[in-house]
């Protein structure tokens, strides 16, 4: 399961005053002061926007990963072991990380024992022909 918008926003020490936000049923839009929103958060769950947003100022949580094959493995729904990845920023304590490739981002992971679980990966859209 995904973490909510507001946890990973808390987990990652992510700043997003500079927007507003609004809820639509059980979704959560962040909206620009000029205009447009998107979604941020379903059901409690993050979204990819969401994912994006948070990277942009985020303190803790992220990693690099070494190889393209690697990456390219993680955009398909793979798990990192713990030689494929280096460490950018520690993660909070509850393990959730940023996943990056030549800074890229390719979406959410948490750290467990040592590896990265892929909790949603950008790769997800082309799977399912969005």
């Amino acid at each position: 399961m995904r973490p909510s918008f507001w946890f990973l926003k808390e987990c990652l020490d992510s700043k997003v005053d500079y927007l507003n936000f609004h809820r639509e049923g059980k979704v959560t839009y962040a909206s620009y002061i000029d205009g447009g929103h998107f979604p941020v958060e379903i059901e409690g769950e993050v979204t990819p926007g969401g994912i994006w947003l948070l990277s942009r100022t985020a303190k803790r949580g992220l990693i690099e990963v070494k190889e393209e094959r690697k990456a390219m493995l993680f955009l398909y729904g793979r798990d990192l072991f713990k030689d494929s990845y280096r460490l950018v920023r520690r993660p909070c304590k509850s393990g959730f990380v940023l996943v990056f490739w030549e800074g890229v981002l390719l979406g959410l992971g948490k750290l467990i024992k040592g590896n990265v679980k892929n909790l949603l990966d950008f790769g997800e859209y082309l799977r399912r022909g969005i």
